[in-house]
């Protein structure tokens, strides 16, 4: 992470980090990091803009793995829907080049605002990669992780769209299959969320052969 110290920005890495708070919905959290004397972190704005489908955006992030990941790489892009809805969510879609590793990152417009953060690709497609919306996501929304509500019907339903496409790709070949397992998993990661203390999503996360 890019820390400003004695005016000058210096990459740190923290290993001392606690969740605050989670979202009720996304794949997001808050996290709390203790900044050694003299240092501070450069806020990044959200954008005060309502992102629009066709408009101009970067991602940032560290492609990679973690030994060889390549830091805080931008690629651009448009974006290509401002607001694609999967099982009752919004994301925006973009053609922004994104790769493993750039997941959490960040993607702003022209002015070098916030208007997402980088979150799933469909491997194997060109164009392809989502973003969760800041313009969907503010601070007072986020709970304590033991104020989350779970909900397994709710989650019992998306670990059934999961395995239907998981079955599904296994008659599907090449790009169809990709897209097939990249639904499977997603499903199961929304599964995760509203019952993240029963066994079994964790269990099929594992086993989706979905590349993260």
């Amino acid at each position: 992470m890019a820390v400003e110290r004695d005016g000058t920005l210096k990459q740190m890495e923290f290993k001392k980090v606690s969740p605050v708070s989670v979202h009720p919905t996304y794949d997001l959290a808050l996290l709390k990091i203790n900044l050694p004397a003299g240092a501070t972190l450069r806020t990044l704005k959200k954008s005060p803009r309502k992102i629009v489908t066709g408009q101009r955006c970067y991602v940032i992030g560290n492609p990679g793995d973690t030994e060889r990941a390549l830091k805080n790489s931008i690629s651009d892009g448009l974006v290509s829907a401002a607001q694609r809805e999967i099982d009752g969510l919004a994301y925006i879609q973009t053609t922004a080049a994104i790769n493993p590793g750039n997941s959490g990152g960040a993607m702003v417009d022209s002015r070098g605002s916030l208007v997402g953060i980088v979150t799933f690709i469909i491997t194997d497609t060109e164009g392809i990669g989502s973003a969760i919306p800041m313009s969907l996501t503010h601070s007072k929304d986020f709970v304590r992780r033991s104020e989350r509500k779970s909900d397994f019907k709710k989650g019992k339903a998306y670990e059934d769209k999961g395995a239907y496409w998981c079955r599904l790709s296994f008659r599907l070949r090449d790009e169809e299959r990709e897209v097939a397992l990249f639904l499977a998993y997603l499903h199961y990661r929304l599964s995760l969320a509203e019952m993240p203390n029963h066994f079994s999503p964790y269990h099929n996360v594992a086993s989706c052969t979905w590349p993260q």
